[in-house]
């Protein structure tokens, strides 16, 4: 080892500084290729990593958005179709709505003289369902009955609506009326019978 410090101390200093200088270079060479480009490639994949991350959760907070507007739309078209089925009862239903408009004349006061179901009217997308009466009673509980009726959810027509006055009896209407009422036509393929 003495050897190795004479032969040092011997060589000229602008060697010295020069050998310096090569074993400085190459530490530092050492250095930028072994650790720096590591450390920066690290670097690089991170901020690679952390941009896809925030731009994942960029496009997830625009799902839950479009989702939520979504989920809104099929909220108010499920309310939406139960309105429209409240206004158009099913097949199964219709029992139950035809006896109301009977009991809704009769607490107008009307007298029934005639409640006849007609044959069902299929249509492209709902069935009519036509009703004939007769009904006999005065204006005020004719205008009474109708009252009842437009108040219904259900939708109700009434056409050939024809009045006449009964014969020896004062204010007192006999009146023949055509009811249409509708359901929603379940489906189409589906041939309709008239319950």
């Amino acid at each position: 080892m003495d050897e190795f410090w004479e032969q040092f101390n011997s060589t000229p200093l602008v060697q010295k500084i020069l050998i310096f200088g090569i074993v400085v270079f190459s530490i530092f060479l050492g250095f930028w290729f072994f650790v720096y480009q590591s450390i920066q490639s690290n670097v690089t994949d991170t901020r690679d990593e952390l941009r896809k991350a925030v731009e994942e959760r960029q496009r997830l907070k625009q799902l839950r958005k479009s989702k939520e507007k979504v989920l809104d739309k099929v909220e108010d078209l499920q309310a939406k179709i139960v309105i429209a089925e409240d206004k158009l009862p099913s097949s199964t239903q219709l029992p139950r709505l035809l006896k109301l408009i009977h009991e809704k004349a009769k607490t107008a006061g009307l007298e029934i003289e005639n409640f006849q179901r007609i044959q069902d009217r299929p249509q492209e997308y709902y069935v009519e369902i036509p009703v004939q009466m007769k009904l006999k009673g005065t204006y005020g509980e004719l205008a009474n009955f109708l009252r009842f009726i437009n108040r219904m959810n259900r939708i109700i027509s009434f056409h050939d609506l024809k009045l006449q006055r009964t014969e020896g009896s004062k204010g007192e209407l006999v009146v023949s009326a055509m009811a249409t009422t509708y359901r929603y036509k379940e489906n189409s393929n589906q041939n309709d019978d008239s319950n």
